[in-house]
């Protein structure tokens, strides 16, 4: 009796929540509409984008660099921070439904979600804010838009700066 019950818990023929055949919801292969994980296709249309911002630190930290793949380089605000823009511009109009950002030591305190087919007509998607190093995922109905805003983003004071950063943006087509 003691060689059936080792055996039975041993040799592979569990019911499933132990041997890596799980449905999905702790093993990583999630569809990301709920856990933030990205789309089963990957791919993020930030990196075919232009970026641009209603302010820069400077040139080293200007807005393209949070659109370039690299967690090393990434857009800053100047010191002071009262109130800024950020806007990517998709090389086409997409269906998306998911933004990631990655503010790494700056977050920020608030901004506005907002997309557009024209750059004229926002329309908005949610309030936000971000906690430093702490990937903020918004996942949201899908929305045609080729212009992504992230409007009036506010900053905390820091200990040497108060400024807002984002790292990377990711943006991501909704999937049919």
């Amino acid at each position: 009796a003691t060689e059936g019950a080792t055996e039975g818990a041993t040799d592979g023929t569990t019911d499933g929540t132990t041997d890596g055949t799980t449905d999905g919801a702790t093993d990583g292969t999630t569809d990301g509409a709920t856990d933030g994980a990205t789309p089963s296709d990957g791919t993020n249309l930030a990196l075919t984008a232009t970026a641009s911002a209603s302010e820069e630190w400077s040139d080293t930290w200007s807005a393209d660099k949070a659109i370039d793949g690299s967690m090393i380089t990434y857009w800053s605000t100047a010191d002071g921070l009262v109130s800024a823009n950020f806007t990517v511009t998709l090389a086409a109009e997409k269906s998306i439904d998911q933004i990631i950002l990655k503010c790494g030591d700056y977050p920020m305190k608030s901004f506005s979600l907002q997309v557009s087919s024209d750059d004229v007509t926002y329309q908005l998607i949610g309030e936000y804010e971000t906690e430093a190093n702490v990937d903020k995922v918004i996942d949201f109905t899908a929305v045609n838009a080729k212009y992504i805003r992230l409007n009036n983003i506010t900053a905390d004071p820091g200990p040497a700066w108060t400024v807002a950063a984002i790292y990377e943006i990711e943006i991501y087509e909704a999937m049919d």
